[in-house]
């Protein structure tokens, strides 16, 4: 998995490449808490695909991919992911929406996908009235729709029967004109999937075609230690949100931390540095199994190794 890199010691701010820093948190997304990793790639390709027949440019394209690859950053275990991909409409989806908007309204340069995050599970029928910009309502709706799309299709992946049954999905997304989505979206979908090149791109060789390509395709932006200690503070709180047995767990290491660099009488950027490194360190723990974060003894077991 990528990695944001460290500011120098000297430095105020640091020059990243923010696609890398998406790509990072999605990689981080697909560990923490959910088995069917990617997810959040498929929805972001399905996405950028519809955009292509809607027409928008490519700037617009490229923000639903990778809005796609973010829309669940507030699902922190495999039992609300379970949930999600198991009834089409859960009661409980709203909450990871609101958690998902907060913990992105934290990191300025991804301020512009808190609204749509936050959207990303309400009914267009409710979503078309509310004081929103239709661009913002579009973009909710339309990951909501091929997160759907992603759901049902979910239980073929494995075994190699997608193919077989996108006619279903279709006809199921299609019953939904109007009610849950937008009427043009839910054409452009059905647009866009007639193809089977559509759905063969969402087998694993595809997503990683997908993702090989746009890595080449830099997106520069200079970020402050400020930032970049909000998007530490992301990293953790992703992680931190896996358990109550890791609730807050990385930011008080990592203020330990801090501290002791401060006693030891390092520079207070470099102090700095430490906390950073401290927040992202519990990423190593992710691929774990959920169980042993959520029992008393399967915690104390990782923490120990």
């Amino acid at each position: 998995m990528s990695a944001p890199i460290l500011p120098p010691a000297c430095d105020d701010s640091i020059h990243v490449d923010l696609r890398e820093v998406i790509h990072a948190l999605s990689d981080a997304l697909d560990l923490v808490g959910i088995d069917d990793v990617a997810h959040g790639k498929r929805v972001g390709i399905m996405a950028w695909n519809c955009a292509l027949v809607l027409q928008r440019s490519r700037q617009q394209a490229d923000f639903l991919f990778d809005l796609g690859l973010l829309h669940d950053i507030g699902v922190s275990s495999t039992r609300t992911h379970q949930h999600l991909v198991s009834e089409f409409d859960w009661a409980g989806s709203q909450q990871h929406c609101q958690d998902g908007a907060s913990l992105l309204a934290g990191f300025a340069p991804l301020a512009a996908m808190v609204e749509p995050v936050r959207y990303h599970h309400t009914p267009w029928q409710t979503l078309s009235g509310l004081d929103l910009p239709l661009e913002v309502a579009e973009q909710a709706n339309l990951i909501y729709l091929v997160d759907r799309v992603d759901a049902m299709a979910a239980a073929y992946y494995q075994g190699g029967e997608l193919l077989m049954h996108t006619g279903a999905i279709r006809e199921r997304i299609a019953s939904y004109r109007g009610s849950h989505f937008a009427p043009q979206l839910v054409d452009a979908f059905l647009q866009a999937s007639r193809a089977e090149a559509f759905w063969l791109q969402l087998e694993p060789r595809g997503i990683a075609g997908m993702l090989h390509d746009r890595r080449g395709e830099r997106h520069p932006c200079t970020a402050t230690t400020t930032q970049l200690k909000q998007l530490a503070t992301l990293f953790s709180r992703i992680v931190d949100a896996k358990s109550p047995f890791t609730a807050r767990h990385s930011q008080g290491v990592a203020g330990l931390s801090r501290w002791l660099a401060e006693r030891a009488g390092c520079h207070p950027a470099a102090a700095t540095n430490w906390k950073l490194l401290r927040c992202c360190m519990t990423l190593a723990n992710c691929g774990c199994r959920t169980r042993s974060w959520t029992s008393p003894a399967g915690w104390m077991r990782m923490s120990a190794a």
